[in-house]
């Protein structure tokens, strides 16, 4: 289900808007806000995560053997749920 938000911009940040959208490929500037969201709390996410010291602990328990394979699956539990 879906909801939808008003916002009000400054004309200024309008116009901005706008420009992302024609020049950046995006179909609508609900598709738009929809990146900027998810980007946003992929970032939130990723900041949990490496301040947690998860980052770190799974550093210092797996060393150099396994290493990227063991990170990038705790990396992507993390950010992506899987």
């Amino acid at each position: 289900m879906r909801k939808i938000i008003t916002i009000s911009l400054p004309s200024q940040t309008a116009q901005y808007v706008d420009t992302l959208v024609s020049e950046g490929g995006y179909a609508s500037t609900s598709e738009l806000f929809r990146e900027l969201i998810r980007t946003r709390e992929t970032h939130e996410k990723a900041n949990k995560y490496f301040n947690t010291g998860a980052f770190l602990r799974a550093v210092k328990t797996h060393g150099k053997r396994g290493a990227p394979k063991k990170l990038s699956s705790q990396h992507d539990r993390c950010l992506y749920g899987t």
